[in-house]
């Protein structure tokens, strides 16, 4: 059975109503996403995750779990959780990374990315602005890790906002 992007995101903000409760920040991405097999065109989208406190930490990298979910213009969803971390590089400098594994629903025959079971790695550098407020500019990869044969994978470059509580 393959949901609609519409329930995948109808659960994802199911979730997001409980969670701010739990989360210690927020991020909001602006996305452009190329698909592999949908050639050089972007697609613009919009990421909101929601973080936890970092429950595990080595050296000055902390780490928590998390919620994503995503949406694009072509009615592609993704809804995921996993694991993101953060470490500051310099004075008001971080480098941003998470892995989530996730369900998607494919908008399209051009976001069809082979699988509903994808992986989310993502990577990123950010500026902290204030105490609650940082942005930063992220690259994020989906794959299906060669679960099905047609794995045409996900980039997307993300200028992510995040408030933290």
């Amino acid at each position: 059975m393959n949901f609609p992007a519409s329930a995948v995101m109808a659960a994802f903000m199911g979730l997001a109503g409980a969670a701010p409760a739990l989360a210690q920040e927020w991020v909001l991405g602006g996305d452009l996403s190329w698909f592999g097999g949908s050639g050089p065109d972007a697609v613009p989208g919009v990421t909101l995750e929601f973080h936890g406190a970092p429950e595990w930490s080595l050296g000055r990298v902390d780490a928590g779990l998390g919620v994503a979910g995503s949406l694009d213009d072509r009615g592609g969803a993704w809804v995921g959780a996993g694991v993101s971390a953060l470490a500051p590089v310099m004075d008001d400098f971080y480098v941003e990374a998470s892995l989530m594994p996730g369900y998607y629903s494919a908008g399209s025959s051009a976001t069809d990315l082979g699988h509903r079971l994808q992986f989310r790695s993502l990577v990123g550098l950010g500026y902290i602005i204030d105490r609650d407020m940082s942005v930063s500019l992220a690259l994020s990869h989906k794959s299906n890790a060669g679960l099905s044969d047609d794995n045409p994978g996900a980039n997307t470059l993300s200028v992510r906002f995040r408030r933290s509580f």
